[in-house]
């Protein structure tokens, strides 16, 4: 039985977007997130992982996504091809335009088990209608490499305020804002 080519081409084409900047903000992609991309190296920490993560959105490239998934993220559950078939049906409507790195939480040095979180900004686009979130992401360390292990999001609009004006601790509160 043939394998359905446009299906192969279209897979391919999506993977090999390479911006000549970083779609995290970061510099240059080849000198940013792309070896990441590339497995040419794991990111160091976990705001380095979650800036891949999203240029991994930016430049269609679902199976750097699911490699990224830690092994106890939900969305593991139901396998590679389901995760990456949804990715890439949502990646031809959604452009991922900017990123704001907004509190940084390091983990318990002693604890190896201990849960990294980064709350940032991504500004996504969707046929000129705004879907930019905010998410307060869960880190962990899986055989010694940073992994994305679960997140909150909001959307950017339901805030009431810009999300400069939020903070982890007072999004764990369930506040919004700063008082």
């Amino acid at each position: 039985m043939a394998k359905n080519p446009k299906k192969k081409k279209r897979r391919g084409a999506a993977a090999n977007i390479k911006p000549t900047r970083c779609p995290c903000g970061g510099g240059a992609y080849a000198e940013c997130c792309g070896p990441l991309h590339a497995g040419e190296r794991e990111a160091p920490d976990a705001e380095s992982l979650m800036r891949s993560r999203y240029s991994a959105f930016a430049v269609q490239d679902a199976a750097y996504l699911w490699k990224t998934l830690h092994v106890a993220h939900d969305e593991r559950a139901a396998g590679e091809q389901p995760f990456v078939d949804n990715l890439e049906r949502s990646f031809a409507n959604l452009r991922y335009t900017g990123l704001r790195v907004i509190e940084v939480r390091a983990p318990e040095q002693a604890n190896p088990d201990a849960i990294a979180q980064v709350l940032f900004h991504a500004v996504i686009q969707q046929h000129r209608r705004d879907r930019s979130i905010v998410e307060l992401s869960d880190f962990a360390l899986e055989d010694g490499a940073w992994r994305y292990l679960a997140g909150v999001t909001k959307q950017a609009s339901e805030l009431g305020h810009g999300p400069e004006h939020m903070s982890i601790e007072h999004w764990q509160c369930g506040h919004d804002h700063h008082h």
